[in-house]
């Protein structure tokens, strides 16, 4: 299994270089999400950002984007530092079908439950 790639840390990715963009335009960028899917920096690094963003410029404005929707894990990384994600529409969704699906069920082959 491959070891996905660090993202960038915002302190890197606000004082570092991100190409030719200001900041009223990753702030006004508004999408927590990259082509509809709530993606890491591993995989978003390999598409093609939007016009005028650099790869580390989409990531920033992403990351922006999602800030109001963090929510901290009692699960602390290496670092010691919480595990966060955003709950945004597709968080939404796959947490519905993990409460769904993940609540225990009791099923048995119809062979069994007859009384023949």
């Amino acid at each position: 299994m491959r070891i996905p790639q660090t993202p960038p840390t915002m302190n890197d990715l606000v004082h570092g270089p991100i190409g030719k963009i200001n900041i009223n335009q990753i702030m006004g960028y508004q999408n927590p999400l990259a082509d509809g899917k709530y993606l890491h920096w591993d995989e978003l690094r390999r598409r093609k950002p939007p016009e005028g963003f650099s790869s580390k410029a989409w990531w920033l404005a992403i990351k922006w984007s999602r800030g109001p929707f963090f929510k901290e894990l009692a699960l602390l990384d290496k670092k010691g530092d919480p595990f966060k994600f955003a709950v945004v529409d597709p968080i939404q969704e796959s947490l519905h079908n993990i409460d769904r699906w993940a609540g225990g069920r009791i099923e048995a082959p119809s062979a069994i439950l007859n009384e023949d």
